[in-house]
């Protein structure tokens, strides 16, 4: 009398087959029976395989979590602005600045014996966070605040960082004989506000 037991089929590459879980023969992948002992051969997917089907499925999700993750962390650190900008006249010096921004004039040295001068407005309007004042001299040689030091340059723009760790930006550029100084915490658009500059006539009087 004929047993019916489970058989496994392996398969390797292209070459498939049954073996018999009663005597353990190999069998062509067709056959129904087994050609020494005669036990019924029944094909029934192994637990290996369904344990690599399962992960498969697991790397292909790790994937695809990763791939959102790094999408995530470029559309958060990415490389434009979301400030929207206008142009603005500092009294013969425009440059953009952000839509709705007030900078009002706190701080000024009028020019004594061609030694130079500096002008200084805050920002007390919109988006008075990310870009805190402006500031325009013509004393040669200055330096910039103690409490920065240098990140980087982008082309003649010098990008100083807080030398305590907060969160603030001082930028400055040298467009012919005016240096012009940006605090913020928005690189993207204090960058795009120093390029914009130009030198108009006639210039702001320090």
């Amino acid at each position: 009398m004929m047993t019916n037991r489970t058989t496994i089929r392996i398969n390797k590459g292209r070459t498939m087959a049954k073996y018999c879980t009663n005597c353990g023969t190999k069998n062509d992948d067709s056959a129904k029976f087994c050609s020494k002992c005669g036990n019924k051969l029944e094909f029934h997917e192994s637990t290996e395989t369904k344990s690599n089907s399962d992960f498969k499925k697991i790397i292909g999700l790790l994937l695809v979590i990763i791939a959102v993750l790094i999408m995530g962390i470029v559309i958060f650190t990415g490389g434009s602005s979301n400030i929207p900008l206008e142009n603005h006249n500092f009294a013969g010096i425009s440059m953009l600045v952000p839509q709705g921004s007030n900078f009002v004039e706190t701080s000024s040295l009028p020019n004594y014996g061609n030694i130079g001068g500096f002008i200084i407005f805050e920002n007390g309007g919109e988006y008075s966070y990310e870009i805190c004042s402006v500031m325009f001299s013509t004393i040669a040689g200055g330096s910039p605040p103690p409490q920065v030091t240098l990140d980087r340059t982008e082309g003649d723009i010098s990008i100083y960082k807080d030398a305590s760790g907060e969160n603030l930006k001082y930028m400055e550029r040298q467009v012919g004989s005016y240096k012009i100084s940006i605090i913020g915490r928005n690189e993207n658009t204090m960058i795009d506000m120093l390029n914009s500059v130009n030198i108009n006539n006639p210039p702001l009087n320090i």
